[in-house]
C-alpha cells in the first residue's frame, strides 16, 4: 500500500510546475515562488529550479524547505530573453503533519 501524501520535512520531493505554455528552453531565468501556510513568502531559482521538458520546471527540496503543514502555494515562473516575465496558474499543495 502506498501513500501518496507529501510531509513536512520532506526530503527529496520533486515539486513540478506547468510554465503555462511557455517554452523553458527559450528562458534566461526560472523561478518557483511559494507562499507558506504562515504567509510567509520566497522563491527558489535557477540551479535550484530546473527543466524538466519543454513547458514544466521543478524543484526537488532540500533538508529545512517545506517546514510547515497545510496548503502551500505555488507557482512557476519564467524569464525570456527578451525581457518578457510570465507566471503560471498558483497551485495549492496540502503539506501533512506527521501522522496524519
Amino acid at each position: 500500500m502506498g501513500c501518496e501524501k507529501v510531509y513536512k520535512n520532506v526530503i527529496g520531493w520533486e515539486l513540478t510546475l506547468d510554465t503555462v505554455n511557455i517554452e523553458t528552453a527559450t528562458a534566461t531565468d526560472l523561478w518557483i515562488h511559494y507562499q507558506k501556510p504562515d504567509g510567509e513568502i520566497g522563491f527558489w531559482k535557477d540551479p535550484e529550479v530546473t527543466a524538466v521538458d519543454t513547458t514544466k520546471i521543478k524543484h526537488t527540496s532540500l533538508a529545512g524547505e517545506i517546514d510547515q503543514a497545510e496548503d502551500w502555494k505555488f507557482q512557476s515562473a519564467v524569464k525570456l530573453s527578451t525581457g518578457f516575465e510570465a507566471r503560471g496558474c498558483t497551485q495549492v499543495f496540502h503539506i501533512y503533519d506527521d501522522y496524519e
